[in-house]
C-alpha cells in the first residue's frame, strides 16, 4: 500500500472513532436488549472458562444448562474476541466495535482499489459499508455486523482459495451462521467469481465450531420443526420503508403521510427520588419507525446509505455496462424480495416455499445485501465525477454518515453497568438454588420520546439501569445464578424446551409440584401469584414465590464430546495444511505491497 493510500483508511478510522466517542472516551457503554442480555453473558462466560484453561462448551446457568460453544454465536474464536479476554466487557465493547468497523473499512478500500477505483472512490465505498445504517443500527448484534464486515476481505481474496478460506472461516467465527450462508454467494456474485475450493476450505477450517453447532441444531426445536411462518416473517419491511435507504426519517415522514391523523396524548409518571414527575407527550400519528427502547430508529427498519451515497450509487448504476447493470439490478431486486417478507405475495411465497428460510427469522435483517451492492456502486458513482469533486463527494459521504450515526444508540455509565441491583443481591443469598423467570416481554416506557425537561434524561437513565438489573435473557449467567428458563438463545434442545413449556403452561395450582419435580426453588413473575405450596417472598424487581425443598435436576439434554473432538481434529489438520502451504509459497526475496 502506498503512503497516499493510508490517508483515506485513517480518515475512516477517525470517523468510526467519532461515531463511538461516548463509549471510547466518554466513560459510557452501549445499552440495549441483545447487547446487554445476550452478548454480555456470552462474552463474560466464555472468557471465564478460557481464563481457567477450560473449553467454554456449557452454560450451566440458563435453561437448566445449555450448550454455549455450539450455539455458534459467541464469537469466541474470532481474533478480535481477545479484547474481551483482556478487559472488562464494558471497557472492551467500544474498541471491539471500532476494530470491526475499521477493519471492514480498510479491506473495503483495498478491494475497491484492486478494482482500479481511485482513492476518493474507494473511500466513499468503504464508508458506505463501515458507517452506513446497517453497521450502526445493528450495534446491539456485534456478531451480525461482524460477519458482514468480512465481505470486503472475501471479495479481495476471491481468486486466492487459501486466503479466501481463512477469511471465510474468520467470518464464520464472528458468530452468525445465517448471514454467513448468504454472504458467501453474495460475494461470489459481486466479485464476479466463486471459490468452491475456498468455501470447502473454510468449512474445514471452522469445523470445530459448526460440527458441534450442527449437532445442537439437529436436536433443537428450531431444527426439528422449523419456525412458524408468522415468526419467520415478523420483522419484514413494508415497501414504503425501502425509502429509508436515503434516511429512516424519509420513510417515517412517508408513513405519517399515509396515515389518517389521530391526535392522542401519552403520560409517563415517574416516582423519582425527588418526588413524582409527570411527562406528557402529544402526537397525531402512530409511530412505526422510532424504537421504544431509545434507539433512534428501529434497527430492522434502518438501512440508510445517506443521500450522497445513494445518489452516487445511482450514478454508478447508470454508468455501468449493460451486463453489470443487469447483475446489480437482479441482486438488488432479489434483496428487496427477501426483505419484504410477508408484505408482498412474491416475498411471502419465497419465505413459505424455500425450505432453508423455514429456519430463519427476520426478513428485514437481510438489508445488509443493499449495503454490499451500494459499496461498489457508490465508488463507481464517484468515478463519474472529475478532479476535486471526487474528494468532495467522498468527504460528503463520510461526514453525512458519521453525523447520522452519532448518538444513535443509548449509552449508560460504565459504573451503572457494573452494579448488581437488588434482584441479584437477593438471589445471591441463596447460592446454588435454581429459580425460574416467567416469560415476560420487555416493556419500554416511551423512551422513544423527546423532552426538553432535564428530569426526562434522569428518567431514561433510571429505566436503563433498572432493566440492566432485571436479568433478562441470559444475564443471570454473569452472576453464576441458576435459571430454569432464559430468553433469546437461538438453539434450545427440544427436551429442554418441553420441560420449560410444561412449567409455563401448567395451572398455578400445580406449579409447586412441578417446581419440586424439576428442581426449581423460586418462581419470579411480574404479578403476585397465590397457590398452594408457594410462599410469597415479596418484590425485588420481580415478585418471588418460593416452593418446597427441591430435588437436584440434571439438564434434559447434554451433547456428547464426539462432535467437538471431530471438529477440532479437522480444524487443526486444516489450519496446519494452510500454514504449511503459506510457508512453501512464501516470497524468497523481499517484496512490497504496491
Amino acid at each position: 500500500m502506498r503512503r497516499k493510500d493510508a490517508l483515506a483508511p485513517a480518515a475512516l478510522a477517525v470517523a468510526v472513532a467519532v461515531l463511538h466517542a461516548p463509549v471510547l472516551f466518554g466513560g459510557g457503554v452501549y445499552f440495549h436488549n441483545d447487547l446487554t442480555h445476550i452478548s454480555f453473558p456470552w462474552r463474560v462466560l466464555s472468557t471465564e472458562f478460557l481464563q481457567r484453561g477450560l473449553y467454554p462448551h456449557w452454560n450451566p446457568y440458563s435453561y437448566f444448562g445449555i450448550p454455549l460453544w455450539a450455539n455458534m454465536q459467541t464469537g469466541t474464536l474470532h481474533p478480535f474476541a481477545a479484547l474481551f479476554h483482556l478487559f472488562d466487557y464494558a471497557d472492551a465493547l467500544g474498541w471491539f466495535l471500532w476494530l470491526q468497523q475499521t477493519t471492514g473499512a480498510v479491506f473495503a478500500y483495498l478491494w475497491l482499489r484492486s478494482r482500479r477505483a481511485s482513492r476518493p472512490a474507494a473511500a466513499a465505498g468503504a464508508a458506505v459499508l463501515s458507517l452506513g445504517g446497517f453497521a450502526v443500527a445493528y450495534l446491539q448484534f456485534p456478531n451480525m455486523i461482524g460477519v458482514v464486515l468480512h465481505a470486503p476481505m472475501l471479495l479481495l481474496f476471491a481468486g486466492r482459495p487459501a486466503l479466501f478460506a481463512a477469511a471465510a472461516a474468520w467470518a464464520l467465527f464472528a458468530g452468525y451462521p445465517p448471514y454467513w450462508a448468504f454472504l458467501i454467494p453474495a460475494c461470489w456474485v459481486l466479485g464476479g467469481r466463486g471459490s468452491w475450493k475456498g468455501t470447502a476450505g473454510a468449512l474445514a477450517l471452522s469445523a470445530v465450531l459448526w460440527i458441534p453447532g450442527a449437532q445442537l441444531a439437529a436436536v433443537s426445536a428450531r431444527g426439528e420443526r422449523g419456525l412458524a411462518q408468522a415468526e419467520r416473517t415478523g420483522q419484514s419491511l413494508r415497501p414504503y420503508q425501502l425509502l429509508g435507504i436515503l434516511h429512516p426519517e424519509v420513510a417515517r415522514r412517508w408513513d405519517f403521510y399515509r396515515q389518517t391523523p389521530r391526535p392522542y396524548r401519552q403520560q409517563v409518571i415517574w416516582e423519582s427520588p425527588q418526588g413524582k414527575k409527570t411527562f406528557t407527550f402529544e402526537s397525531r400519528y402512530v409511530e412505526n419507525m422510532k424504537d421504544a427502547g431509545g434507539i433512534r430508529y428501529v434497527p430492522h427498519r434502518t438501512l440508510y446509505l445517506g443521500v450522497f451515497a445513494a445518489g452516487l450509487a445511482l450514478l454508478g448504476f447508470l454508468a455501468a455496462k449493460r451486463r453489470e447493470k443487469a447483475l446489480y439490478a437482479a441482486f438488488i431486486l432479489g434483496a428487496a424480495i427477501l426483505v419484504l417478507g410477508r408484505h408482498t405475495r412474491l416475498s411471502e411465497a419465497l419465505w413459505s416455499s424455500f425450505l432453508p428460510l423455514h429456519y430463519l427469522r427476520g426478513p428485514a435483517r437481510f438489508s445488509f445485501l443493499f449495503t454490499l451492492a451500494a459499496m461498489p456502486l457508490a465508488a463507481a458513482g464517484v468515478e463519474t465525477l472529475k478532479g476535486r469533486l471526487r474528494w468532495a463527494a467522498a468527504a460528503a459521504v463520510i461526514v453525512e454518515l458519521t453525523a447520522y450515526g452519532v448518538g444513535f444508540y443509548p449509552v449508560i455509565l460504565k459504573s451503572d453497568y457494573g452494579k448488581k441491583g437488588p434482584l441479584v443481591e437477593f438471589l445471591q443469598k441463596h447460592p446454588g438454588e435454581r429459580f425460574f423467570q416467567a416469560p415476560s416481554l420487555e416493556v419500554w416506557a416511551h423512551l422513544d420520546q423527546v423532552s426538553d425537561d432535564p428530569a426526562f434524561a434522569e428518567f431514561r437513565a433510571s429505566v436503563y439501569k433498572t432493566y440492566k438489573q432485571k436479568l433478562f435473557g441470559l444475564s443471570n449467567a454473569v452472576y453464576h445464578l441458576y435459571d430454569g428458563n432464559g430468553a433469546f438463545e437461538p438453539l434450545i434442545p427440544s427436551p429442554t424446551r418441553r420441560v420449560i413449556d410444561a412449567l409455563i403452561s401448567a395451572p398455578v395450582e400445580e406449579r409447586a409440584a412441578l417446581m419440586k419435580r424439576y428442581g426449581i426453588r423460586r418462581w419470579l413473575s411480574r404479578t403476585r401469584e397465590e397457590a398452594p405450596g408457594l410462599r410469597q417472598e415479596g418484590l425485588s424487581l420481580w415478585y418471588s414465590a418460593a416452593g418446597g425443598a427441591p430435588k437436584h435436576y440434571e439438564s434434559p439434554w447434554k451433547p456428547g464430546p464426539g462432535g467437538f473432538y471431530t471438529g477440532l481434529a479437522l480444524s487443526l489438520a486444516s489450519w496446519s495444511a494452510l500454514l504449511a502451504l503459506a510457508w512453501r509459497k512464501r516470497p524468497r526475496k523481499g517484496y512490497t505491497i504496491a
